[in-house]
């Protein structure tokens, strides 16, 4: 195989290859396989202290974290929650020793247990020991089969999805909007940190953001509409007109909003009685 640098493999049946052949026999991979001894990297089982030995907390938080990893599987089966944390917590105790590390002292009580805390409660509630992905998150039925449980999650995936992206690009384009400047496609994408087909794909936003709002105007106007109280309006008690400045149920004039106010209906003997006018009685 050629490459612009040179070769990158030998062909062993290639002209500028002197090939020796020992047998005729062909290997398959599997005889490679167990001929060949490979060392194997082992996995990181321990906290990496290297990376965190300046801070006393981290210390503790790597070192308890790990050792939560080792016991909380045994301790559900075997043992509770009491009984877990309560192991974190001797074990967080008897290494809050960085007096002797060179450390100026040991950690206060305080951070002690905010430590063990915050690490059993997560790893009891969340650590499996398993990388695979956790398929419970929507709780769905046990009888649906892989595929279909699948065809749930990705349409849910992709609706939070959709919904992300489209609080991103409205977000741009109120802050394009704050400073005065224009829709620009290029612009909201480069704020929303998506690309301008995805953007386009989202017109309906910027058509949203783009009509003005609609508020109403509860302030008071020069022509104020006046709405009658009701009354009867039988012969005998005919409508009374209210008093130019002053409203029939006594109200205040010029108030706010006040065509939103509603009277309440008077109770009583009286609550049939004609309105009296403004010095009516003849005094």
């Amino acid at each position: 195989m050629d490459y612009h640098g040179g070769p990158v493999a030998k062909t062993p049946g290639h002209p500028w290859w002197e090939t020796t052949e020992f047998h005729s026999h062909v290997y398959e991979l599997g005889e490679l396989a167990s001929a060949v001894e490979l060392t194997v990297k082992p996995w990181a089982t321990g906290p990496k202290l290297d990376q965190v030995s300046h801070s006393r907390h981290c210390i503790l938080f790597e070192q308890l974290r790990y050792f939560a990893y080792s016991i909380v599987n045994r301790e559900r089966e075997l043992g509770s929650f009491e009984s877990f944390m309560r192991s974190l917590d001797a074990y967080a105790y008897n290494h809050n020793s960085f007096l002797k590390q060179g450390f100026s002292e040991n950690l206060p009580l305080s951070s002690i247990r905010a430590t063990v805390k915050s690490v059993g409660r997560w790893t009891w509630d969340r650590y499996t020991g398993d990388r695979r992905c956790h398929r419970g998150a929507m709780q769905l039925d046990g009888s649906l089969s892989l595929t279909e449980r699948q065809s749930l999650a990705a349409k849910r995936t992709n609706e939070l999805r959709q919904k992300a992206t489209e609080s991103k690009i409205r977000a741009a384009c109120r802050q394009l909007q704050d400073q005065g400047k224009a829709l620009v496609r290029s612009a909201i994408a480069t704020l929303a940190g998506v690309s301008v087909r995805t953007v386009a794909s989202y017109t309906h936003i910027l058509t949203e953001v783009s009509r003005p709002a609609s508020v109403s105007d509860l302030r008071g106007s020069s022509k104020a509409m006046s709405v009658p109280p009701r009354q009867d309006r039988s012969p005998a008690n005919p409508p009374v007109q209210a008093p130019v400045c002053q409203p029939a149920d006594g109200r205040v004039s010029g108030v706010q909003s006040g065509v939103h106010q509603i009277s309440a209906v008077p109770e009583g003997p009286q609550a049939r009685e004609p309105l009296k006018r403004e010095h009516e009685d003849g005094s």
